[in-house]
């Protein structure tokens, strides 16, 4: 009996120590948990980019341009106290469809750099291969995914963030700045890509439909405020079928930049054709009474002249 009881003991023994190796065993370091690397171990694989602006703090987001197949990023800033070395921010695995989480860069850093690994391909000719998307208020945001969802004066819309990289890094970073304190500069309209109309008094207020031509459109209002940010909001919009075409031709009216020189022409014209009917047909009466009364058909006695009038017959 002992030696059996000692038998399972053994082997409890050896299935614990491999239950433990199993869950206290380091494997691979993640760049997402290391604390640090050597900035130089990776300087052929690794892009910088300097802000010209302000310095970078907030939640840090990222995915890659258009035309750059799916790759893991891992995102770096150098610690000037720790002779240069490049300390973690995060690592996803980007793709060019939505923005990813990254990690946090506390503002306590003061940084104005950026560094990243990843693929070494340009999308374009000056456009960054890797996008970064910079939120120093993480609530700001309600939702993001491909873009940054937020509410502003109870609209649902997106905010278009602002380029502070340069044009040809291959890193961009871009930042989203609290706008509920923000001045409106400017309120335009847009239906399918084509511009409406300005407000002029600078409110979010519902599309004038008299600028819509007939069929569904997709208008979309375009608020910019006094930091260049632009808050934008779409909706859907079907104005039927209108076969008279008295909407298309009411759109192109409202539409037009001369729609005022057009009124006065018409007025003009207007004018201009009244005159010449009344005159024709004044006329068209004169004529008609001239002919009712003979006035045509009369003909004057001839008139003598003056050294006719006293003239003497001898007979």
């Amino acid at each position: 009996m002992l030696s059996v009881s000692f038998k399972w003991i053994i082997r409890g023994g050896f299935f614990a120590v491999i239950a433990l190796s199993f869950f206290v065993s380091p494997g691979k370091t993640s760049a997402a948990t290391a604390k640090s690397i050597d900035c130089s171990e990776s300087i052929y694989n690794m892009f910088f980019v300097e802000t010209k602006t302000k310095p970078i703090s907030g939640t840090v987001y990222a995915k890659l341009a258009k035309k750059i197949p799916d790759s893991q990023l891992n995102f770096y800033y150098q610690d000037p106290a720790d002779n240069g070395r490049c300390n973690v921010i995060g690592q996803i695995n980007a793709n060019s469809d939505a923005w990813q989480l990254a990690g946090k860069i506390d503002s306590s850093l003061n940084l104005k750099q950026l560094l990243a690994d990843g693929p070494q391909k340009s999308a374009d000719v000056y456009q960054a291969t890797i996008k970064t998307l910079i939120l120093p208020d993480n609530n700001l945001c309600e939702q993001v995914d491909s873009e940054c969802h937020v509410t502003y004066q109870g609209h649902k819309g997106v905010l278009k963030p602002i380029l502070q990289s340069g044009a040809i890094d291959m890193i961009a970073i871009y930042s989203v700045l609290p706008i509920n304190d923000a001045k409106i500069k400017e309120v335009s309209y847009f239906s399918d890509g084509q511009f409406l109309y300005f407000n002029e008094k600078k409110q979010i207020n519902p599309v004038i439909k008299n600028y819509l031509a007939d069929g569904k459109h997709t208008v979309t209002t375009q608020v910019t405020f006094d930091n260049n940010q632009k808050f934008i909001i779409s909706e859907d919009i079907d104005l039927g079928k209108d076969y008279t075409g008295f909407t298309t031709l009411k759109s192109y009216y409202f539409k037009s930049k001369n729609r005022y020189l057009y009124v006065i022409f018409g007025i003009v014209a207007f004018i201009t054709i009244s005159v010449a009917l009344m005159t024709a047909r004044a006329l068209h009466n004169h004529k008609l009474y001239k002919e009712e009364h003979g006035i045509n058909n009369y003909k004057a006695a001839p008139i003598k002249k003056d050294d006719e009038k006293d003239k003497i017959i001898v007979g």
